[in-house]
């Protein structure tokens, strides 16, 4: 993460974004900017850490601790999809719930969304480095057996809902 003072003509047009104006604009990665109008949007401190966190999460959605406090914090939805342990880079990419996961993550950049993408494995969430709590233990997941799966958490309400029926991959 860097944050830079841009006023380069090219780059304003790159954005379609209009000179005479000034701008507050979060990129991360290949994700779509997120770009606020100064004197025009209601830009506040929580709106920026609010706007920074969900880019990030949506450029790399895993869970951790800035996906933890988007969700607890600062009260988003999440989609996840959450996998068992002993997948590959092979099997990932060959996945179509990832695929769909990655269509997902792709419409929330694009579209103002009230969620947030997170992807997961067993082992991930097994890291002892973790500072919050695992995933598994937020989504109630009592075994490896009741995945793979696709989970809604509900922020306000603290409610998770499961897809009916354990994705398979066919």
């Amino acid at each position: 993460m860097a944050f830079h003072y841009n006023e380069d003509p090219k780059c304003r047009k790159a954005y379609d974004l209009d000179p005479e104006k000034t701008y507050i604009a979060f990129f991360n990665g290949d994700t779509q900017p997120q770009i606020m109008t100064v004197n025009e949007d209601y830009i506040t401190l929580e709106q920026m850490k609010f706007t920074l966190n969900t880019s990030i999460v949506k450029g790399t959605p895993q869970w951790g601790q800035r996906s933890f406090n988007t969700m607890f914090e600062m009260q988003q939805n999440a989609v996840i999809y959450y996998m068992p342990e002993g997948e590959t880079m092979h099997t990932i990419r060959s996945d179509w719930r990832v695929m769909l996961m990655a269509k997902i993550n792709e419409w929330m950049q694009t579209n103002s969304a009230l969620f947030i993408p997170i992807v997961q494995t067993w082992e991930a969430d097994s890291s002892e480095t973790l500072m919050v709590p695992t995933l598994r233990k937020v989504l109630k997941i009592e075994s490896q057996g009741e995945l793979p799966h696709l989970f809604i958490y509900h922020a306000r309400s603290d409610t998770v809902m499961r897809y009916p029926e354990i994705l398979h991959n066919v």
